[in-house]
C-alpha cells in the first residue's frame, strides 16, 4: 500500500525487497520518497490491527514449519487450469496492445486538433479510455473464452493472430468511437522532420543482456527519431527550432506518450509469456515476480528500474551526441525537472518504452528472444543484487553527467562569444596613435 502511493514499487529480490529498493533509490540519489509517505498512525485501533497481523503471521510461520506430505508432481487438472489462466492473461495483454496500436496507426492524437491543448498525462487518460471502450465492446460481442482463445492463438502464431485481430478491432472502433472511421481515412499526418543519419552506437562494443542491439530507420519512419529524444518541452522547442521544423513540441509530447504506451504494452505481453506460462523456465522460478506470486501489472517498480538500465546500456539518449544541436538542446532542460533520481528514471524508462515499441513492430521475434535473455540475466543476478544496484546508479549518474556536460558546453560557448565581443569592442574604442618613421 505504501509503495503503491509512491508510484514506484520496490525492486523485488528474494529477501528484504522493500528495504533494498529504499536504499537503492534514497541513499545516493536523493529520491524524495519520504516526503510522500503518510505519517505513521499510532492510534490504538491501528496498533491493534498491527498486533493482529503479527499474530496471524506467527501462526502461519508455525504452520509452515510443519512438514507436509504433498506430491510434488503437478496433476493434469492443475496444469490444464494453469494453461487456461495463462492464455487468458496473455490474451488480455495482446488485446490491450493491439487496441493502443490501432489508435496510434489511425493517428488519433495527430489528427484531432483538440489534443494540441492537452497535456501528455491527460492524453494518456483519454487514450486509455478509448482503448477500454473498445475492449468492453469486443468482450460484449464475444463469448467468455475470447481472451483464452486470443492467448492460445498468439502463442501458436503471433503474426497471423495479430493480422486477423486488428481488422476486427478497427470495425469495432468504427462502431464504438465517434468519427474514428472519418479520422482513419484522413491523409497521413506529415511530420516536418529532416532526415538524420544515426551512427552505429555499438561498433566494437561487447554484447550484454541489458542491451538491445536494434537499429531503426529514420528515413522510412521519421517518428523513430522520438525514441532517442527526451520528452521535455524545453528540449523539444530548442531541438526542433534549430532544425527549423514547424512541428509543435506540445503535439510531439503527446505522440511520445502514445509511443510509450504502445511499447509498455508490448513489453508486458512478453513478460506474461515468459513469467506466467507453465512451460516457461521462468515460471515460478524468477525473483522478479516473487517466484510467480506477483502479477505483471504489479511489477511497475521493478520494470521501471530495468527499463532505465536498458535505456542507458543501449545508449538511447546518447545516440545523437555527435550532433551539436542535440547537445545545445540538452542544456535547455530545466534542472528543476531533474531534482530526484525518480525524475531521471522516468525519462529513461519512457525512452525505453518508445524504443521497444518501435523494435516490436519491426521484429517481434527478436524482441521476444531478448526479453527471455533479460529475465535470465535478472534471475542469475538476483543472488548478487549489488550488480543491479551498480547498473542502476550507472544509468542515473550517466544521464546526470550528460546534462551537466551539455550545460557546461553552453556556458563555455556563451563565455567565449562574450569575450570575443568585448575584445572586438575594445579594439574599436582604442585611440589611434601616430608612429614615428
Amino acid at each position: 500500500m505504501m509503495m503503491r502511493s509512491l508510484g514506484l514499487r520496490s525492486l523485488r529480490c528474494p529477501k528484504k525487497s522493500f528495504f533494498y529498493f529504499k536504499r537503492l533509490t534514497n541513499s545516493k540519489n536523493n529520491v524524495k520518497f519520504a516526503e510522500q509517505m503518510e505519517l505513521f498512525d499510532t492510534s490504538i485501533p491501528t496498533m491493534e490491527k498491527i498486533l493482529t497481523i503479527l499474530q496471524h503471521a506467527e501462526n502461519n510461520k508455525e504452520q509452515s514449519a510443519v512438514p507436509e506430505n504433498k506430491d510434488p508432481v503437478t496433476q493434469p487438472e492443475e496444469t490444464s487450469l494453469s494453461q487456461t489462466k495463462f492464455h487468458s492473461m496473455l490474451g488480455l495483454k495482446v488485446l490491450d496492445y493491439n487496441l493502443i496500436r490501432i489508435l496510434n496507426d489511425a493517428e488519433v492524437v495527430e489528427k484531432y486538433k483538440s489534443f494540441i491543448n492537452v497535456s501528455p498525462e491527460s492524453c494518456e487518460v483519454i487514450l486509455n479510455h478509448h482503448a477500454e471502450t473498445l475492449r468492453e465492446s469486443l468482450l460484449w460481442l464475444s463469448d467468455a473464452s475470447v481472451l483464452s482463445k486470443l492467448g492460445e492463438s498468439f502463442r501458436k502464431d503471433p503474426v497471423r493472430m495479430s493480422n486477423e485481430l486488428r481488422p476486427k478491432l478497427r470495425e469495432i472502433a468504427a462502431q464504438s468511437l465517434v468519427d474514428f472511421e472519418k479520422v482513419e481515412r484522413k491523409p497521413k499526418f506529415t511530420y516536418d522532420i529532416p532526415e538524420i543519419r544515426l551512427p552505429n552506437p555499438f561498433r566494437g562494443s561487447i554484447d550484454h543482456p541489458t542491451i538491445i542491439r536494434k537499429g531503426l530507420s529514420l528515413k522510412k519512419r521519421p517518428l523513430n527519431l522520438l525514441c532517442f529524444l527526451i520528452d521535455n518541452k524545453s528540449f523539444l522547442e530548442s531541438f526542433f527550432g534549430k532544425l527549423r521544423s514547424g512541428i509543435l513540441p506540445v503535439l510531439l509530447l503527446n505522440v511520445m506518450k502514445c509511443q510509450s504506451l504502445e511499447g509498455s504494452r508490448a513489453f508486458k505481453i512478453l513478460l506474461v509469456k515468459h513469467l506466467k506460462s507453465p512451460e516457461s523456465k521462468h515460471f515460478r522460478t524468477n525473483p522478479i515476480d516473487s517466484f510467480g506470486k506477483a502479477s505483471v501489472d504489479d511489477l511497475e517498480g521493478e520494470m521501471t528500474v530495468l527499463k532505465a538500465i536498458v535505456a542507458h546500456k543501449s545508449k538511447l539518449l546518447t545516440r545523437l551526441d555527435s550532433f551539436g544541436i542535440y547537445k545545445d538542446s540538452l542544456a535547455e532542460v530545466n534542472s528543476t525537472s531533474l531534482r530526484s533520481s525518480e525524475d531521471i528514471v522516468r525519462i529513461l524508462a519512457g525512452s525505453f518504452d518508445r524504443y521497444f515499441g518501435a523494435c516490436y513492430r519491426l521484429d517481434a521475434k527478436g524482441c521476444d528472444e531478448w526479453v527471455e535473455r533479460l529475465l535470465t540475466f535478472y534471475k542469475e543476478s538476483s543472488s548478487e543484487m549489488q550488480l543491479i544496484e551498480e547498473l542502476y546508479l550507472e544509468s542515473i549518474n550517466g544521464f546526470r553527467d550528460q546534462i551537466s556536460q551539455a550545460t557546461l558546453r553552453k556556458l563555455l560557448t556563451t563565455w567565449t562569444l562574450t569575450k570575443h565581443k568585448q575584445q572586438k569592442s575594445s579594439k574599436k574604442a582604442r585611440p589611434q596613435t601616430l608612429r614615428s618613421s
